[in-house]
């Protein structure tokens, strides 16, 4: 697909989403709200470095980026379905089972191979019930708005747009994509360089975690902002949620 592929149509009529429309409107006003609740009642998080994620400053970027990311997708002409056109529904149901997919995985490759997981190195990453709803469900619009409807979004319309006038469409997304995707899996990447376990250094490009972000780009740029977001929080409720608030005693003494 071009990145320039027209949206969906209705007879002659485009159909397109407002890039400050409603459903967005309403992610980003959740995320502060989620914020704020924090702030009123500030819980100890499992990894330090999660509760950078809660300051203002990093709260501003993320919201920051997502909003100049909206109107970088509508200049790049990726798709701005409506929330209830069939291809939005297509999208967020494909979403949904990858999501659900990666999350088995995860947990499966925690059960058998915890001893070498990289979670494996604390006792137990995963905020408690009920805590975690809230936790995930912000991490889950963070990360998103920061990484896809950020990042992705706006490098590959500087890109594409601005730099190279719309040439080289599927090179420049991908090679960003990729460059996006080695964020999450970066700090474990640096440890294996670090300790010289070139064999786990080479493995990265069909690491699940690595994998996973791939897929989400795709799903930004096939069926807009919101798919990556569902499949995050599908992904979440299994791995962080419902494994995290229940599996403990099975693994921790």
């Amino acid at each position: 697909m071009r990145l320039d592929e027209p949206t969906e149509r209705a007879g002659s009529t485009v159909l397109r989403e407002r890039p400050l429309s409603i459903p967005f409107l309403a992610a980003a006003a959740l995320m502060l709200a989620l914020k704020f609740f924090f702030d009123l009642q500030p819980q100890d998080f499992p990894l330090r470095d999660q509760a950078s994620a809660f300051a203002w400053p990093a709260v501003l970027l993320a919201l920051g980026l997502a909003v100049a990311g909206r109107f970088a997708e509508r200049s790049v002409g990726w798709p701005e379905f409506p929330a209830g056109s069939t291809s939005a529904r297509t999208g967020l149901l494909y979403a949904a089972i990858a999501g659900a997919a990666y999350g088995v995985i995860t947990i499966a490759q925690y059960a058998v191979t915890r001893s070498i997981h990289p979670l494996a190195d604390s006792a137990w990453v995963h905020v408690p019930l009920p805590w975690s709803v809230p936790f995930y469900t912000y991490g889950t619009l963070f990360l998103e708005f920061m990484l896809r409807l950020g990042c992705l979004t706006i490098l590959t319309w500087g890109l594409y747009v601005v730099l190279l006038r719309r040439r080289l469409p599927n090179i420049i997304f991908w090679s960003v994509n990729v460059l996006v995707s080695l964020f999450e899996i970066g700090p474990f990447l640096a440890r294996d360089i670090q300790n010289e376990d070139w064999l786990s250094v080479a493995a990265t490009p069909i690491e699940p975690l690595f994998l996973s972000n791939v897929y989400e780009g795709w799903l930004l740029r096939r069926y807009g902002w919101l798919a990556p977001i569902v499949f995050r929080a599908v992904f979440y409720l299994l791995w962080h949620v419902l494994f995290g608030g229940m599996a403990k005693p099975l693994f921790i003494n």
